[in-house]
């Protein structure tokens, strides 16, 4: 039998994982669409039309590994948490400078609160989404 306890507590962790992967659903997709503006597709060598379906892919992809945790499975965590750690690391690594030491930057403040935005949803995301994972696996009958 389950213990109601830590069934709660990961059903709490759920949420977060939902609403920090939807926050970063949002921030980040503002992001791509400030990045096409800025021409960073051309920059990598893509081309505008792979490169807006690589994006709808990647975000489809994450769009399905919330519903999968909104339905408490695990594949769900572990997905999120994924897309938790790549954007993290992605933004980071290309834009941690510029958040911190480049004035002006694109379009200011709006551009550098988007950055900060997909770090911050992305950190707490991974974060939410390994306790999440770790809360499910106490809660089975045999874990």
């Amino acid at each position: 039998m389950h213990n109601p306890a830590v069934v709660r507590i990961a059903n709490e962790w759920q949420e977060w994982v939902v609403g920090s992967a939807a926050a970063l659903v949002g921030f980040s997709a503002a992001h791509v669409i400030e990045d096409f503006a800025y021409g960073v597709p051309a920059r990598v060598g893509l081309e505008l039309a792979p490169a807006a379906t690589l994006v709808g892919i990647v975000f489809g992809l994450h769009v399905v590994f919330i519903g999968l945790a909104a339905a408490s499975r695990t594949a769900g965590y572990l997905g999120n948490g994924l897309f938790g750690a790549a954007w993290l690391a992605v933004v980071g690594a290309e834009h941690l400078g510029e958040l911190l030491y480049t004035w002006p930057y694109r379009t200011g403040w709006p551009s550098k609160l988007l950055i900060l935005g997909v770090m911050i949803s992305g950190a707490v995301l991974l974060v939410s989404s390994l306790a999440a994972w770790c809360r499910s696996r106490r809660a089975l009958p045999w874990g």
